[in-house]
């Protein structure tokens, strides 16, 4: 409250005065000021302090105070760190002036109102305003993110970052070899800024904005003559001519910053300087990217693809950062080029992530299976503890409504863009669920399975499976996800739990995992490779009928001992795959076929075998693993038939486990993710390998694409000087104590294409991994790393953490220098094409007889290239043909392509027909005679046959 002074006559009684009636008119005009001035703070509270916020509605306004304004004056006139008065509004309108009562209330605002808020204006595209004088006049234009701002000047850029609420996260500040010092800071302040500098630029340099957007912005401030209304924001910036020929251009996306640099013909692209200024470190990393640190956190400025266009296409140019030596406290760079036509534009233009972001609420989320469609849309479940009131992204799905329990399966849709949730929902009831396995078809339907506590609890059994008792269950998720078309139970009377799911292209569900019930203990056995219970816990896999209402198998995988089912995969033929893990010897253990038939020892070995098409029995089945612990943990099938497995070991070579060709044959210590491929007939390894460092690494999730590609997801605790093979990843630099790692093995198993981590400072998960047609490869699992805590958020469908372990999904590409030819094909081929990935030809037998002239073959290229001739283009194969291959980032490779007649040695009559005939010739080539009847009254010495002869052959007389 106000306290009031009066004055006091002689004799110390306290009369009212004029005075002391305008003190309290006063006072009551402060309290009413000071209740609006709350209302006012409070909305800033509630946006999360940001300077200068943006409004998503093109006929709103926000306000700012004029903190900001103070703020941005000095954050562009200064790197390093900055103090502004930022104002937080107190308890009491009165008291809204007491520091401490404002400090206070800041822990009193409902966390959930903020996240949700925080969440809405982190999904706003980077728009560029204008500066109209709500701003220091240096400033042209200005943007922000969720506690940073971008401040666009003359001279350059300042980036200004404002401390997280959560002052847990001990920025680390990585004093590696390479670092070029820039000054550090003795703690952690509440914001610093970062300097980028136009060296050499024009002095006279202005940006304009390009490609206006809806949304205008209103400023309300002091006297109504004072106001700025209607200021217009833009979704382009440009630097014309920031130096002779040479323009900059800016993007804004959800979240993140783009921009690229246009040298016109002639320009001189060595005229580009730049310099950072206020960072604690700058370095160029081992994937040559440029790392910026501040005490505050870093960020990363991707390696540069450079490129010309002309004759209609790209042509890349070598490019890299160049880092010069210090110059009092400015480090600064340009870019290293290699050779091209001066004649010709080029664009300098850094690359970016594609997407990583959260799925969560503000408890425990977990994602543990992905799958892709065709249109790169992903599907994620997993495991929630987060109701909607907590931040959970509930939109659309079967249920909107948290269940009860410790936690609820979750399933959601990313969009194709990766920037939002096409659906997000529960299935559930009032007990515990969790969604282990996810699989689509090519309608869209999800098909979900895992384990649920919960029987005549709200668990929305439908269709006709099972009813109960709890267990592992099975469902499906109508296309729009706005249903669920079958939900149902798996189990008996005992424990069951669902692994990993598969499904077919008539839409039938596969599904493994494990159980402890026997068939006299209620478990649906019809069927399937083993009808009787062996013991412990047993593998089980099922066949779900396309309409969801029955089993068409179910049966068990198992010895005397105990076995989990852990993954599961299903080629054209129906054939299920299984992976998992025994400690049960041959003895019990169902052994088939030539891969291992012997257990190895240790606490587990790895197993994997092959479910024959109607259910009934084992292709094969056998052991992978050494004298140590040893399990398996995903598989995936090619069109080939042969099976891929990942998992993990503890086994070396010397403790025989199977290490034989592949990217790497020696262990590198504690628990290493290995990888194998398995032939078709399944008697062999065609390569087994390990893939760590000299800690603790897991393989957890699997997948293929067409070109015999695999992609390997899990767990690392290596980093790369400690032995792990990151190159060519995401990220070549271990953050934390723990993060997921993403590798892809090359096509004939030799090498790792790239290999890298995704993570931030704190424990990171990946689980599971999904591959879409073009190599991009999809990750999800969770973390408990923030984006101050360096997780790598870039797009994605939530770039805000929400708290404790959030689910994430990310999107991989390729590297943008893949240029290969995956697949090539005619109809005449008589066998796969012959590719050579490293002489760059391809070679192909077509039948005899065929016209090498006109042939129409159909070519698959790497993600985001592209081929001249293009696929489906009808050429003249009588000589060799030449094909450009162009890669995503303009890198071009020419390759040769052979297709040979085949001359064949076969001479037989295949048919042999006459208008008379009573019936079929009949054709015996062995004796190489045709016998043939005819109608009684016909002419034998004038008749006239049809004939076919072998392909390539001909017949004298002719047909």
């Amino acid at each position: 409250m106000i306290a009031m002074e009066s004055r006091t006559k002689k004799g110390g009684k306290q009369q009212p005065t004029r005075r002391n009636k305008a003190l309290k008119l006063i006072a009551e005009l402060y309290n009413a000021s000071c209740k609006l001035l709350l209302a006012i703070l409070l909305f800033f509270l509630v946006l999360g302090g940001s300077p200068a916020p943006l409004s998503a509605d093109s006929n709103s306004w926000i306000p700012v105070a004029n903190a900001d304004t103070a703020a941005a004056s000095e954050a562009v006139t200064s790197g390093g760190s900055v103090t502004a008065s930022h104002m937080n509004p107190g308890l009491t309108a009165a008291e809204v002036c007491d520091p401490a009562i404002r400090q206070s209330f800041a822990r009193e605002v409902n966390p959930e109102q903020k996240v949700q808020t925080e969440k809405l204006l982190a999904q706003l595209p980077l728009n560029f305003i204008q500066n109209l004088g709500q701003l220091d006049k240096q400033v042209l234009f200005y943007t922000q993110g969720r506690n940073q701002a971008l401040y666009f000047t003359s001279r350059g850029l300042t980036f200004s970052f404002n401390q997280s609420q959560d002052s847990s996260d001990k920025n680390k500040l990585l004093d590696l070899t390479g670092d070029i010092k820039s000054g550090q800071a003795s703690s952690t302040p509440q914001r610093w800024a970062v300097k980028l500098d136009f060296i050499g630029a024009s002095p006279s340099a202005q940006a304009l904005g390009e490609a206006a957007v809806p949304t205008k912005i209103s400023y309300f401030k002091g006297s109504p003559q004072d106001w700025q209304t209607g200021i217009d924001s833009y979704s382009r910036l440009v630097y014309p001519d920031l130096w002779p020929g040479i323009d900059l251009i800016f993007k804004g996306d959800a979240g993140s910053l783009k921009y690229e640099f246009v040298v016109s013909p002639g320009a001189d692209p060595a005229q580009i300087r730049l310099a950072w200024r206020g960072a604690s470190s700058v370095r160029i990393d081992e994937q040559g990217q440029m790392e910026i640190k501040t005490p505050l956190g870093s960020f990363i400025d991707e390696a540069p693809l450079v490129w010309q266009e002309g004759g209609g296409k790209r042509t890349a140019v070598a490019a890299s950062y160049s880092l010069e030596a210090k110059q009092q406290d400015n480090v600064l760079w340009g870019f290293n080029l290699g050779s091209y036509d001066p004649g010709r534009e080029l664009i300098i233009d850094p690359a970016f992530l594609d997407y990583c972001g959260y799925i969560g609420g503000s408890s425990r989320d977990d994602g543990y299976s992905i799958a892709v469609d065709s249109s790169g849309r992903a599907y994620v479940t997993g495991t929630t503890a987060s109701t909607a009131a907590a931040g959970f992204p509930v939109s659309g799905g079967p249920d909107s409504s948290y269940n009860g329990g410790a936690y609820d399966v979750f399933v959601a849709r990313v969009a194709a863009d990766g920037l939002s949730l096409e659906y997000c929902s529960y299935i559930g009831g009032s007990d515990v669920e969790v969604g282990n396995g996810i699989a689509v078809d090519s309608s869209g339907r999800a098909y979900v399975t895992g384990h649920t506590s919960s029987t005549g609890q709200g668990f929305p059994v439908c269709g006709g499976l099972g009813s109960g008792p709890v267990g592992a269950f099975v469902a499906r998720v109508a296309s729009d996800g706005l249903s669920l078309e079958y939900c149902g139970y798996i189990g008996g009377s005992d424990v069951e739990v669902g692994n990993a799911i598969a499904v077919d292209s008539s839409g039938r569900a596969y599904v493994t995992g494990y159980t402890n019930s026997t068939e006299n203990q209620e478990f649906p056995v019809s069927e399937g490779p083993d009808s009787s219970h062996n013991g412990g816990e047993d593998v089980f896999v099922v066949r779900v009928a396309s309409d969801g209402d029955s089993l068409e198998y179910c049966g068990y995988i198992g010895g005397s001992n105990n076995e989990r089912g852990t993954g599961i995969a299903v080629d054209s033929s129906g054939r299920a795959y299984v992976t998992g893990y025994t400690d049960s010897t041959e003895t019990t253990f169902p052994v088939n076929g030539g891969l291992d038939s012997s257990y190895n020892g240790g606490n587990y070995d790895a197993f994997v075998a092959r479910v024959a098409s109607d259910g009934n029995s084992l292709e094969y089945c056998g052991y992978i693993g050494g004298s140590k612990n040893d399990q398996g943990a995903g598989i995936a099938v090619d069109s080939s038939g042969r099976a891929y497995v990942t998992g993990y070991t503890k086994s070396t070579k010397g403790q025989g486990f199977p290490a034989s060709g592949g990217p790497d044959s020696s262990h590198n210590g504690g628990e290493d993710v290995f990888v194998a491929r398995v032939a078709e007939d399944g008697l062999s390894l065609e390569y087994c390998s390990y893939i760590g460092g000299s800690k603790d690494e897991q393989g957890t999730g699997i997948a293929v694409d067409s070109s015999g590609r695999a992609y390997v997801t899990g767990y690392t605790s290596s980093s790369q000087s400690q032995g792990f093979p990151a190159s060519g990843g995401p990220n070549s630099s271990l953050e934390g104590g723990r993060d997921v790692f993403v590798a892809r093995v090359a096509g004939d198993g030799h090498s790792l294409d790239y290999c890298g981590y995704i993570g931030g400072s704190q424990p990171d998960m990946g689980y599971g991994i999904a591959v879409d047609g073009e190599g991009i490869a999809y990750v999800t699992g969770y973390t408990e790393s923030a984006q101050n805590k360096w997780f790598p958020v870039s797009g994605g469908p939530d770039i805000i953490h929400n708290g404790a372990e959030d689910a994430f999904v990310a999107r991989v590409l390729p590297r943008g220098d893949q240029n290969d030819i995956l697949s090539f094909t005619l109809p005449e081929q008589t066998a796969p094409a012959t590719i050579d990935n490293v002489a760059h030809t391809v070679y192909m037998e077509v039948v005899s007889g065929t016209n090498p002239v006109t042939l129409t073959p159909t070519i698959t290229v790497s993600a985001g290239a592209s081929i001249n001739p293009a696929s489906g283009a009808a050429q003249d194969f009588s000589a060799p043909v030449s094909y450009t291959v162009t890669a995503k980032d303009g890198t071009t490779q020419d390759w040769t392509v052979n297709v040979t007649v085949v001359i064949s040695t076969d001479n037989d009559i295949l048919s042999f027909t006459l208008p008379e005939q009573t019936g079929p010739a009949t054709i015996n080539n062995v004796t190489h005679s045709v016998n043939i009847e005819v109608v009684n009254g016909s002419n034998p010495a004038s008749l006239t046959p049809t004939i076919t002869v072998s392909a390539g052959a001909s017949i004298n007389p002719a047909s």
